[in-house]
């Protein structure tokens, strides 16, 4: 059977059509009264071609004069796997509420050939991988108004291109766009825009998130490997910015991103198991917070500034973590804190051809606002030859500076980990640079007392000068078997040499 027609159904019943081995047309345009697609009911009809439901505007199905639809529930699995399939007006459905799980999906090995899907207004709910596993070019979501969507909604559609949304809406869902890998591809002649309208020419390969869209969810685009430049707008969440985790992690291609609202959300743009392309981030200057790794191991990544307004307080852990291609890092006044391993790994900083290496920005009234660097900060900076950390600093943790293999000269307000520490491990020079050879570097074995076992510190070879510009009080053992070091200077004017 080739061809099923359907006539006055209420109802098409759970797993009533599943498996019809040579079904390729199914019309139910005579169905007025069809309310109901349940769950499983066309499951597995592998050369399905058309579906035509009530109201089909193609003009290929039995009814010429489209009927008024009532069908409000595609159920779960509903055409899952339906392989073959090019034609399902859905935007016609205009009293749909809801698409169940899998209705629609292929599978990972089989991917359906469904090529544009238009949701219709009256959708509240799509279900997780609801549109997995197609073959979407383009998706139409312009007229959705209330939505919940589902996880992987439309995961690993390897041919999508365009979606089309309404400006004003909400995209909520893990992974909805995750693995589409052919999304923004720059060799493609349509652009990708999301709320915005298709550009033939100089715009391929970019996704443009149109202004007043919010987007909520983890892994929104990931593993998206050809997107290329991506414009995030100030509305994007706005007050609590682009919720989610790893938004667009492991996108291989992407080369620039603009963030123009006021959160970068965490992981956004990690790397781990694929390269990063990443060159370009330009960042609001109003943002208020990144999160923890969320330019990780970008290597690419060229010098990034950061946001100098006064609610931008904390560079969270790893943030920055490997971001080798940076020459320069420069700390704004208004930052307060450096959490653990925020720049670790930015080794080629530097201060030849006219960079300033790693700097710290006071205020107009020549003072930071910095308080804690904690461990593994700056961790394998190994190019930097001057340092000078700003008198505010109250902590620094192990191993902070660890892996500074040309450091030459450092001005820091105390030895250890803050002021007035002895006693302890933590009151030793050697705590900021660690337990741990690097590059360039010597052991060194320091005491905190006389009687007290030693602790193996290495220290760069280079470090000749050092500078205390608060403590004024050195702690017991603080510089033994410095060797490297000529000159400590306090802040009452006294020196030692010759350590």
């Amino acid at each position: 059977m080739k061809n099923l027609y359907v006539y006055n159904a209420y109802r098409i019943q759970n797993g009533s059509c599943i498996n019809f081995e040579y079904l390729e047309n199914l019309d139910l345009s005579q169905s007025k009264d069809l309310e109901f697609i349940d769950d499983y009911a066309f499951y597995n009809n592998k050369r399905l071609i058309n579906v035509y439901l009530p109201g089909d505007r193609s003009g290929n199905a039995q009814s010429e004069t489209p009927i008024h639809s009532v069908l409000n529930r595609i159920g779960n699995h509903a055409f899952e796997l339906t392989t073959h399939l090019q034609w399902v007006d859905l935007g016609a459905q205009g009293l749909l509420t809801n698409i169940g799980t899998y209705a629609f999906a292929g599978s990972p090995t089989i991917k359906s050939t469904l090529p544009h899907i238009e949701i219709p207004s009256e959708v509240v709910v799509i279900g997780d991988y609801a549109f997995a596993y197609n073959g979407l070019i383009y998706i139409d979501l312009e007229d959705i108004k209330n939505y919940t969507f589902g996880n992987y909604m439309f995961y690993d559609n390897d041919a999508l291109i365009y979606v089309e949304v309404n400006k004003n809406m909400q995209i909520m869902g893990n992974y909805v766009f995750a693995d589409c890998d052919t999304l923004g591809n720059p060799d493609r002649t349509v652009d990708v825009a999301l709320g915005g309208n298709p550009h033939l020419g100089n715009y391929t390969g970019h996704l443009y998130l149109e202004d007043g869209l919010v987007l909520l969810g983890n892994s929104m685009f990931e593993h998206c490997d050809t997107l290329y430049e991506v414009v995030i707008p100030a509305s994007v969440a706005e007050g609590t910015g682009m919720v989610g985790t790893r938004v667009f992690a492991e996108t291989q291609g992407l080369y620039q991103v603009e963030i123009k609202n006021k959160i970068v959300g965490i992981e956004m743009f990690y790397f781990n198991t694929t390269n990063s392309s990443l060159t370009h981030a330009i960042l609001n200057p109003e943002i208020t917070n990144i999160g923890h790794s969320a330019f990780y191991n970008c290597k690419e990544l060229l010098n990034v500034e950061l946001p100098t307004n006064e609610n931008f307080t904390t560079i969270e852990q790893t943030t920055f973590y490997h971001c080798e291609s940076f020459t320069e890092i420069t700390i704004p006044a208004n930052v307060e804190v450096i959490r653990d391993s925020a720049f670790e790994g930015c080794f080629n900083v530097n201060e030849a051809d006219g960079n300033q290496g790693l700097t710290f920005i006071v205020d107009g009234n020549n003072r930071s606002h910095l308080t804690h660097i904690e461990a593994d900060a700056f961790k394998d900076l190994q190019r930097i030859v001057h340092l000078n950390i700003p008198d505010s600093v109250e902590y620094i943790g192990n191993a902070a500076f660890a892996g500074a293999s040309m450091l030459e000269f450092l001005s820091l307000p105390f030895a250890g980990n803050e002021v007035g520490n002895s006693n302890s491990e933590e009151a030793l020079f050697g705590y900021i640079f660690g337990s741990n050879r690097y590059l360039n570097s010597y052991r060194a074995e320091q005491r905190i007392s006389a009687n007290s076992n030693t602790i193996t510190k290495y220290l760069p070879k280079g470090l000749r000068e050092v500078t205390l510009t608060v403590e004024e009080v050195v702690g017991y053992g603080a510089f033994n078997n410095c060797v490297s070091l000529q000159f400590v200077h306090l802040p009452t004017g006294g020196t030692l040499t010759g350590i």
